[in-house]
């Protein structure tokens, strides 16, 4: 994957993302006009990875004093959309750091939670809802804020890795919070072939998808209807030829005409050339693409209103020369094939090198603040390696937490589930009253090869009976939850000594456990005979005093309580 800013500033979709480049040309000055009134503009800030909204300009929509952010610190947008009267938006989203979002280091996406989450404003009431913790590429919301669609993979099969994998193809009814599994079964996966971008027409009939292999160096391009089995379909496979689709530009710009972008991926900064294609509705099933050489490295083309688009490209300005993304809009008849005329400039912003995924929408879309209605349930589990441990050892565990939202056909079961292993181990001394002793991560995993498992963490130093949970302390669309209680009786280390006066013998020693009961045993053949009884002091001490032992092998027992294991010390001989 090339690192550079641009290939960074468009690398940002769901789950598994297409990289791509933006050329920075110099762009002619244009005469400067808005619309009216202008649309705000939610947009993805690569930085910091939040959804944001602003002004064209990057300037804070009044009264704020910056850009306002679409979801609270801690969550992270891998992409999102948003209705055109600003009312509606769909984000997909990781509650989690950047780090942890971005699964630096590898394996730590296990301590992020995941939801595609919609939040509507009737008025002055805002709500928001889960819609699925699992998806794939980009979720789509209708112009009119109405339906949300997105595509989920069937999951990798280890035993079958060259089969296609089936993707299902899945709307959500915002007015009446119902998910429907569409049966369309043609948006496949090929062969190592991941779905990275989705579009949808603007009368939700037909749809499109961009795939890419592991290497991105195998792209393809596929429209269709959204029946069960289209007659007709729009298929464009990239081989292994440098140019490759481009998920920065990907959308419909009429019921049967896709708008999306190539890049030639053997230069540094690949330019991008903006092609469209009909979904034809008679066959061939291949239609011709046709180059707009006026949308020549544009990106994020976005329907404003009604016949009006916006769109971005980076242009150098002042001198020095400064890169900043620049603002444009067209309209609907320059959008058609081989036309030439030029989108008008509109502005600049400063922070453009860092910002992607432009969606203009008439008013700010509301922020997620609060939880969603329907948070996933919490089904956090525990397991120790080991029920009895020795008196200052540490005993290995197993925790997670699984959760998913139900969607038809796609119900909660451990295959299913989505994972999150950050949570608390908490530990008791008496079973009733917890306080957090470990902080887990899905980092933090070793193998225990007497278990043949992988554990997440060890408790602290056992130093007494101690009772174990695991809680998961929840999110915005996950709820909390704790694990099952498990006990390990901790075994004091019993040390034991003998004095000789005379005849007498004194039996003696101490333990790692404070007060209780010693016990000296006789062993007789396989049975242990009680010989005497001497109570432990505060710190751990005993003695049985001098008295007359009959020859033999004796050990000392201490005597298992609420607090502590049964110890016993070595044997020995008098």
């Amino acid at each position: 994957m090339i690192t550079s800013t641009r290939r960074t500033r468009r690398g940002l979709a769901v789950i598994a993302a297409a990289a791509g480049a933006l050329a920075l040309g110099l762009v002619p000055a244009v005469s400067a006009s808005a619309l009216t009134p202008p649309p705000v503009f939610s947009y993805l800030d690569a930085a910091t990875r939040q959804a944001l909204v602003a002004n064209a300009d990057g300037t804070p929509i009044a009264p704020a004093l910056a850009p306002t952010a679409l979801v609270p610190v801690g969550y992270r947008s891998y992409s999102y959309d948003v209705s055109q009267d600003g009312d509606t938006i769909v984000e997909a989203l990781c509650g989690g750091t950047a780090a942890v979002c971005n699964d630096n280091p590898i394996g730590s996406h296990y301590d992020g939670t995941y939801g595609l989450v919609v939040t509507h404003r009737s008025g002055a009431t805002v709500t928001s809802h889960l819609v699925s913790n699992v998806w794939n590429a980009n979720p789509v919301l209708s112009a009119d804020g109405a339906t949300v669609t997105w595509l989920l993979e069937a999951p990798y099969d280890y035993n079958a890795p060259t089969a296609p994998r089936a993707v299902s193809v899945y709307q959500y009814d915002v007015a009446s919070g119902v998910t429907t599994l569409l049966p369309v079964t043609t948006f496949a996966a090929l062969a190592d072939e991941t779905v990275i971008r989705l579009a949808v027409s603007p009368d939700g009939l037909d749809a499109a998808a961009v795939y890419s292999d592991a290497g991105q160096s195998n792209g393809r391009v596929y429209a269709a209807p959204l029946a069960t089995v289209p007659d007709v379909y729009f298929e464009k496979t990239y081989g292994t030829a440098s140019v490759q689709p481009d998920t920065s530009t990907f959308v419909f710009t009429k019921d049967d005409t896709l708008l999306y972008a190539e890049a030639d991926t053997t230069l540094a900064a690949p330019p991008l050339t903006v092609v469209s294609a009909l979904v034809p509705s008679v066959a061939p099933h291949s239609a011709v693409t046709v180059v707009n050489p006026a949308l020549k490295d544009f990106y994020d083309i976005r329907l404003a209103s009604s016949g009006t688009w916006w769109m971005w490209k980076d242009r150098l300005v002042g001198a020095p020369a400064t890169t900043v993304s620049a603002a444009y809009s067209t309209t609907d008849a320059n959008l058609a094939t081989n036309t030439s005329v030029a989108p008008t400039l509109l502005g600049d912003r400063s922070n453009g090198d860092t910002t992607l995924r432009y969606v203009p929408s008439a008013v700010a879309p509301p922020a997620l603040t609060a939880p969603v209605d329907n948070r996933a349930a919490a089904h956090p589990a525990l397991a120790l390696a080991a029920s009895v441990a020795l008196y200052g050892r540490r005993v290995p565990y197993i925790s997670y937490n699984l959760y998913l939202k139900d969607l038809p056909g796609y119900a909660y079961s451990l295959d299913n589930a989505v994972e999150v292993d950050r949570g608390t181990l908490q530990s008791s001394i008496d079973g009733l009253v917890f306080r957090d002793a470990v902080t887990t991560t899905g980092t933090q995993s070793f193998w225990v090869p007497s278990k043949s498992d992988y554990y997440f963490g060890n408790t602290p130093v056992l130093a007494r009976n101690t009772w174990f949970r695991w809680v998961f302390k929840g999110n915005l669309f996950t709820a909390a939850g704790t694990s099952r209680v498990l006990k390990v009786a901790v075994v004091p280390i019993v040390s034991a000594k003998v004095l000789r006066s005379g005849t007498k013998r004194t039996v003696y020693g101490a333990a790692t456990r404070k007060s209780g009961t010693a016990v000296l045993y006789r062993m007789v053949g396989t049975k242990l005979v009680k010989v005497a009884v001497a109570t432990l002091t505060t710190r751990g001490a005993y003695t049985f005093g001098k008295r007359t032992l009959v020859r033999g092998t004796y050990k000392v027992v201490t005597i298992a309580d609420k607090y502590w294991g049964a110890g016993s010390s070595a044997r020995f001989a008098v």
